[in-house]
Formats: structure tokens, sequence, C-alpha cells
């Protein structure tokens, strides 16, 4: 219901992208990949209503097969630093309410390499969602690191991973997108 009033208040016939969000768990998997939600967003990508599919997820587990059902075409997942060294049954989301637990940031997690080469491997583009982890990397209060990341740091990590092909930013005010767009003229040392 929700999909069939945004055309009409976006006054189009198609949409890019038809996006299957938040698909966290096996419950979550189970839920749209056997169910007539799948079935659905193919019927719109077959009409051209929608012209492909998305789905996000911040696990890299259920993301990756996701990815490997061979019906998505494009994936939106969260990429930074810190949430790459965490280990894949970690709740991103939970360190974002919480705080980061440094201990057990020993290394960057294999299953989510695993899945950015997956996606490189069947050509689906990431693009990526919380670069800034919530803003905490950039807070010397809740950053998981010796210091602060700079925006620049956090952009540029996330698009030289493997599959990205865009990374969001959450901006709060004007300055904050000059800062982030900034990144397009910063010098590399930055």
């Amino acid at each position: 219901k929700y999909f069939e009033n945004l055309l009409p208040d976006l006054d189009t016939d198609y949409i890019d992208f038809g996006m299957l969000f938040f698909i966290d768990s096996e419950q979550h998997f189970d839920e749209v990949f056997h169910s007539d939600i799948i079935r659905y967003a193919e019927e719109l990508k077959q009409k051209g209503v929608i012209r492909g599919i998305g789905a996000s997820s911040h696990n890299p587990v259920i993301a990756r097969k996701v990815v490997e059902t061979g019906l998505v075409d494009l994936l939106m997942f969260s990429i930074n630093p810190a949430f790459d060294m965490l280990p894949s049954e970690v709740d991103v989301l939970k360190c974002l309410e919480d705080e980061f637990d440094k201990s057990i940031m020993l290394k960057i997690d294999e299953k989510r390499l695993e899945l950015y080469r997956t996606c490189d491997k069947l050509n689906i583009p990431i693009t990526v969602m919380k670069t800034l982890g919530g803003g905490k990397l950039l807070s010397k209060e809740h950053t998981p690191f010796s210091k602060p990341l700079t925006v620049n740091q956090c952009i540029h990590y996330a698009l030289t991973r493997p599959a990205v092909a865009s990374a969001l930013i959450g901006c709060q005010g004007r300055k904050q997108v000059e800062e982030a767009v900034s990144y397009l003229s910063a010098d590399p040392a930055e």
C-alpha cells in the first residue's frame, strides 16, 4: 500500500529501485524471500514499475544470503572502519545506541570482507549507509579509535571497499553538507 501510494505522490509511474528494507535476521530473510513480498517486487520489476530490486541490511551474513539469491540488483549496507572491525554476530546498531566494545574489535571481520567480495563478483553495487557511524567516529568521546576520524577519512574508507558505488552521509545542516562535499576536492593526504 505504501509503495502504491508513493507513485502518485511523486507524480511518477516508476521508481529506480524498489527497496526491501532492514533484512537483518533469518526471520526477516524468510519473511521477504519466502513470501509474496519478493514475488510482488519481481512483478513490479518485470512491468517496469521498478527498474531494480534493492535490499538493505546491517548484518553481513544475512546480506550475503540476500545477494546470493540472485534477485537483488543493489545492496544498501552499513560500512565504516569501526563496523568492519566488529564480529559479524554483533548488532552494529546497538553500538550506535550504546558504545563500541573495543575489546572485541581486533581485525577486519572476514564475513564482511566476503560480503564485499561476493557483491563485487556478482556485480551488485553497494550503497553505503552509516558511513560516519552515526557521527560517533567523528567524536573524541565516542570513537573506538585512539582519536576521532574525519569525514573525509570515513568517506574514503567506504568508497574504497570492493563493490561500493556510493556512500550516504547524514547531514543536519549546510556546514555538514559542505564538509561532506569537500571530499571531492580533498588532498589525498587528508
